[in-house]
Formats: C-alpha cells, structure tokens, sequence
C-alpha cells in the first residue's frame, strides 16, 4: 500500500495500463469511519495482488474534485485510469475484496 498526493496519483494511477484501487481518507483521528477502515484497507492490501493506494482528502483536495470524492473513506477501482466502480464508507476486507471481484465480472467498456 502507498500513499500518494494528487500529482502521484495522477503519474501513477490515472496514466496507468492496468487495475488499480485508491481510497480516499481523512488523516487519523479526524474521522472514525476513516479510522476503522484504515486496518481493513491494511488487511485488504496484504492479500491482493492489485495495488492499493492511500490519498489524503484534506491535503490533495484537486484529486479528490477530479474523482468527484463527495463522502470519506471512499474506495475507486480503477482500470486504465477510468473508474469502473466507487463505493463510499468503510467496508472489511473480506467485503471490499468481494465488491471488487463482483465489479471485475461486469464487462468492460469499449
């Protein structure tokens, strides 16, 4: 897992040829939906192969307008830089893991 800032994500992320899932969070103590899904994001993170980054809301406030980010935590699955699902709220592990196996079902589009 790494955290990334807006011009990261951009380089990173949006730009990217593959999968990839970026969660946008508050900093630690200002939200307990935040707080209780920074360990589940963790645990998510050690057991996928995709690449999972963290972004700061509050101090990268251009990437989440960009992304359209209206609540935290928020999770974006990404494919080619284009978002393929968005879930707002903190989930566990094993539900986070089951919505983005159930999103990678659903055909691409063309």
């Amino acid at each position: 897992m790494k955290r990334l800032n807006d011009r990261g994500l951009e380089g990173l992320v949006l730009k990217s040829d593959g999968l990839s899932v970026v969660v946008f969070m508050f900093p630690e103590g200002l939200s307990i939906p935040c707080r209780h899904f920074r360990d589940e994001i963790e645990a998510f993170a050690a057991y996928t192969r995709l690449p999972v980054y963290l972004v700061c809301a509050l101090e990268n406030p251009s990437a989440a307008d960009s992304l359209k980010i209206t609540a935290v935590p928020t999770t974006i699955l990404l494919r080619e830089g284009a978002i393929i699902e968005k879930w707002e709220g903190p989930y566990s592990a094993q539900a986070l893991g089951d919505r983005i196996a159930e999103a990678l079902k659903k055909p691409w589009p063309t």
